[in-house]
């Protein structure tokens, strides 16, 4: 069995693989120049390559592999892929969901801060340092790690972040439900921003505006009809931006002129096909902490979805919200929970 993920155009990215009954093939290509990759087995093993190309012919060749690499720049590129077993008795696998069945499928994305605080100083941007000279010493992080599981979408733990978005859609057999109601497809917040002086006193509290701060690009882009098979797909492209807006207004020394607060930005594009899989294509900043959680069911009342963890990204520092986008970290997700559920991988 054979399958590519294409990426959207602009960003030239796409990865394939093959599943024979011995081995799993891996084919990948980049619009980052980077000639050294390192892939993670299922199997824990750690290969460095400077081929786009890998065979698998161990038996545990099957499950989640990470294939990852630097560029000059320090942008970051990596593609996570869940590849489903093969049968002891023939090379057939089970390759996508059942003609015709039910699926509901979601993502959730949420950028946050680990720290319960963090010292204004440490964040190395002129307009928050500048608000030293109001007491403004520490802002509020949001004090927690990674989490595994995500049954109702946002549990107590993931509700904590700086910015997150969730996208769900559903296929009922022969029809996706409700393909252009907005709301019920997309749900995205910021959270509260504090600020603390020397002594831990909370001086202000803010909250970035969602409706402006966390943005779609566009709707449902793309739905075909069902009779052309693993073709018929649902798709969202998410855009996340928010700065800090508690060191985002009128810079309180004059003559110095303002300084927007960096943005910890987020963009993605999901892709649901009516076969079962789902791919997700994203860019994101290398800050702060950034996790990727999944659901799936026959059913979105179902109490008892499946979830789990996707993708973790661990914070390379604050610095980076304030590079150009080429010193981003770019990632292709790309699995079905039906024929193998994905194992979690940290960048």
């Amino acid at each position: 069995m054979d399958r590519t993920v294409k990426a959207p155009s602009d960003r030239k990215r796409r990865v394939g693989w093959t599943r024979t009954k011995n081995s799993v093939g891996l084919e990948w290509a980049s619009n980052r120049d980077i000639s050294d990759w390192e892939i993670s087995t299922p199997d824990k093993q750690k290969i460095k390559t400077t081929k786009d190309y890998f065979v698998d012919n161990s038996t545990a060749a099957s499950g989640t592999y990470l294939i990852t690499g630097s560029d000059p720049d320090g942008g970051i590129e990596s593609f996570v892929l869940t590849i489903p077993e093969a049968s002891s008795a023939s090379s057939t696998i089970a390759s996508a969901t059942a003609e015709g069945s039910d699926q509901w499928r979601a993502v959730a994305w949420a950028a946050f801060i680990e720290e319960n605080k963090v010292q204004a100083k440490l964040l190395g941007v002129p307009t928050c340092t500048e608000y030293l000279t109001l007491g403004y010493d520490s802002y509020g992080g949001d004090n927690r790690d990674f989490v595994d599981t995500i049954p109702d979408l946002y549990t107590t733990d993931t509700r904590r972040f700086r910015v997150g978005s969730a996208v769900a859609s559903n296929w009922r057999g022969s029809a996706w439900v409700n393909p252009t109601i907005y709301d019920n497809l997309v749900s995205k917040e910021t959270g509260i921003t504090t600020a603390y002086d020397e002594n831990g006193q909370l001086l202000q509290t803010a909250q970035a505006n969602a409706q402006n701060d966390v943005t779609l690009e566009s709707g449902f882009s793309e739905i075909l009809p069902p009779n052309l098979g693993d073709l018929g797909a649902a798709t969202r492209i998410v855009k996340m931006d928010s700065s800090n807006p508690l060191c985002n207004l009128p810079n309180p020394n004059p003559p110095h002129a303002p300084t927007p607060a960096p943005a910890i930005s987020v963009d993605y594009d999901y892709r649901h096909t009516s076969n079962g899989w789902v791919s997700v294509e994203a860019s994101h900043d290398k800050a702060p902490m950034h996790e990727v959680l999944w659901a799936a069911a026959d059913d979105e009342s179902n109490p008892a979805k499946p979830s789990g963890c996707l993708y973790r990204f661990r914070n390379q520092g604050f610095l980076n919200l304030s590079n150009t986008p080429v010193n981003n970290a770019d990632v292709t997700l790309d699995f079905n929970p039906d024929v193998s559920a994905p194992s979690c991988v940290t960048v």
